[in-house]
């Protein structure tokens, strides 16, 4: 399976400014941000899986699975999705943390 070069968002920054890594892992963990992809670095191939992959997701019968409706929400595991790590500071990103099981202030 192919790599692809991805820059390293500044919060994520650990000394180097880019990493090689697939979009889908054997366990099926997905990591795409479409800004984040280097592609002036992609060959003939992965421009064609990366299209193709786009293409999927732009398809309504596809992105309509993953689209919340009004009212709706979606709950992810911190430490598995997001690692629990510092602040996004990505502007263009959206992330609202919501927390359970917490003692109600009287």
């Amino acid at each position: 399976m192919a790599t692809f070069p991805i820059r390293v968002p500044e919060e994520f920054y650990k000394g180097r400014d880019r990493i090689h890594s697939l979009l889908v892992d054997e366990d099926h963990n997905f990591r795409y941000r479409r800004d984040l992809i280097v592609r002036e670095e992609l060959d003939a191939r992965q421009i064609a899986a990366l299209t193709e992959l786009e293409t999927q997701m732009a398809d309504p019968r596809v992105s309509r699975r993953i689209r919340l409706s009004e009212h709706q929400m979606m709950i992810l595991d911190n430490k598995r999705y997001l690692h629990a790590r510092t602040p996004i500071k990505d502007r263009a990103r959206h992330l609202k943390r919501v927390r359970f099981n917490m003692e109600c202030a009287a």
